[in-house]
């Protein structure tokens, strides 16, 4: 009795949330595409309707899809599971949430029982639309979980950084007797935050038979290396059957955060030969090495190669290719690529005027600060760096002060270099 109640207060509940959401959208003239007169509606019949639907949902018209769904009410269509899920994915694709629950509301209106592909759909729209409560709720009102429904929820957790939550739904998910797949194994991965949770779960893809899938080897070894385990994550790339370019750039960008600059060259020129073509992200992850190691000479030719691989407009890469001039001492290089960079964001303009700041060049840097659209923490430090090397110690307190008037908070950096110019100045003072 008890759970016939509360069934009944929730199927109440979702009724006045899609009423009060249905208000709140302004009424869409619906295109003549579809059906104008009721009669024309009716007479098309439920298949061409939900076909006319799906168009919409395809154009991402998500407004006029919702107005549509009503239409197809007053006309006393039902709806089924063929009808709600491209409502859905088009949540999904826009990252709607409010109009996600209304779907979800609606589904509940109209007492449909949305099977496991219906009701996995729903976790999935939670979940991308970071809403994890929700997507919770909606895996535990499933009267069957398939590992697709378990993999989208892990996956949530693990991506919005709920670790724990991630790993405790999988160890659910194992009792339910659901087996796990590659994609299940790579989302609980990515929630491991130490070594012993990671070799945990690689003993469980050894016992289900992922030894050789190059999916679960490449979340294997950024899990390793994330973890700070960098001779666990070689080992992992060691033994693979397969690699692939993520694999590759993985080890690279792996042994660049480790300070293994020699072993990342060496790896990035190893591609060649296994016949591997690096791409964006691998090119930006053996950068640093080349910064780190002064091989300028090093640096022109992957800049060449980049340029040949149409990856110069990349933003990301764009900026790594600066900051690896400025550790070369090549200002003007990395002046070339900063002025040629078709999108700059705030990193591009902070490694550039960092680059002029170490190098005592305060005039560019000043000109290039002056000329910054935006500015944070790292931009103002900077500049006080910058006055602070050149002895300019009062102009140094003086970016700071203005730092404070915008509203910009210093950290603990900021703080060390203002202290350092005030004992500067007081020493120029005593003398």
């Amino acid at each position: 009795m008890a759970m016939a109640s509360s069934l009944y207060n929730q199927k109440k509940n979702a009724i006045l949330f899609l009423h009060s959401t249905l208000r709140n959208f302004k009424p869409i003239r619906i295109p003549m595409l579809i059906a104008t007169p009721a009669h024309q509606l009716h007479s098309s019949g439920h298949t061409a309707s939900v076909s006319e639907l799906r168009t919409l949902c395809k154009q991402g018209r998500l407004n006029e899809v919702l107005q549509f769904l009503r239409l197809m009410d007053r006309q006393g269509f039902s709806q089924d599971s063929f009808t709600y899920s491209p409502i859905l994915q088009c949540c999904v694709n826009r990252k709607a949430l409010a109009e996600g629950k209304l779907v979800h509301a609606h589904i509940l209106q109209t007492g449909f029982e949305p099977e496991v592909y219906l009701g996995t759909k729903l976790v999935i729209m939670y979940a991308k639309c970071a809403s994890l409560v929700d997507g919770n709720r909606a895996l535990a009102e499933m009267t069957e979980r398939n590992v697709v429904s378990w993999t989208a929820m892990i996956a949530a957790y693990s991506t919005n950084g709920y670790g724990e939550e991630a790993l405790g739904a999988f160890c659910d998910m194992r009792r339910s007797g659901i087996q796990p797949d590659q994609f299940t194994f790579a989302s609980v991965l990515q929630a491991c935050k130490g070594v012993e949770c990671g070799m945990q779960v690689h003993g469980g893809i050894l016992r289900c038979g992922f030894r050789c899938d190059v999916f679960v080897g490449n979340a294997l070894l950024d899990m390793y290396a994330k973890c700070g385990s960098l001779e666990d994550a070689r080992q992992v790339f060691d033994n693979m059957r397969e690699r692939d370019v993520v694999s590759w750039t993985a080890m690279v960008g792996a042994c660049v955060r480790h300070g293994h600059v020699q072993e990342a060259l060496r790896l990035f020129y190893g591609m060649e030969g296994a016949g591997v073509q690096p791409n964006e992200f691998t090119f930006a992850s053996v950068l640093p090495a080349f910064g780190e190691l002064g091989e300028l000479e090093g640096g022109k030719e992957i800049h060449k190669e980049i340029v040949r691989s149409g990856f110069q407009s990349n933003v990301i890469l764009g900026n790594a290719l600066v900051d690896m001039f400025v550790k070369c001492g090549s200002l003007e290089d990395a002046h070339d690529v900063f002025e040629n960079l078709p999108e700059r964001n705030v990193v591009s303009w902070n490694v550039m005027v960092g680059g002029y700041a170490q190098n005592g060049h305060v005039v560019e840097a000043l000109e290039l600060f002056r000329r910054m659209p935006e500015r944070n923490v790292v931009s103002w430090t900077a500049m006080i760096v910058a006055y602070a090397q050149d002895g300019c110690c009062q102009e140094a307190l003086k970016v700071f002060y203005e730092m404070i008037l915008t509203g910009v908070l210093p950290d603990q950096f900021t703080f060390s270099r203002a202290l350092l110019a005030c004992a500067s100045l007081e020493t120029m003072e005593y003398e």
